[in-house]
């Protein structure tokens, strides 16, 4: 059981670096709201303010993000 453990924690890790990877390939503008709103737990409001872009804009980076992460994710 120790052992499934250790294994999950190395998958969860291993999945988190590839992850880093692809949001590091990911257009400027992405990485920026994808990084704020899913690893810093930003609200829409402070991403606004941070960035400057419309909360509607915020929204189109964060979906097309999302999607090419996932889509390169499951190529791996």
């Amino acid at each position: 059981a120790a052992t499934d453990d250790v294994d999950e924690d190395v998958e969860r890790r291993d999945a988190i670096a590839h992850i880093k990877q692809i949001i590091g390939t990911l257009p400027e503008k992405q990485q920026q709201v994808i990084t704020l709103r899913d690893m810093r737990d930003c609200t829409y409001e402070e991403i606004e303010q941070l960035t400057g872009l419309a909360a509607t804009n915020i929204r189109v980076l964060l979906s097309r993000a999302r999607k090419t992460i996932r889509e390169r994710f499951e190529r791996l």
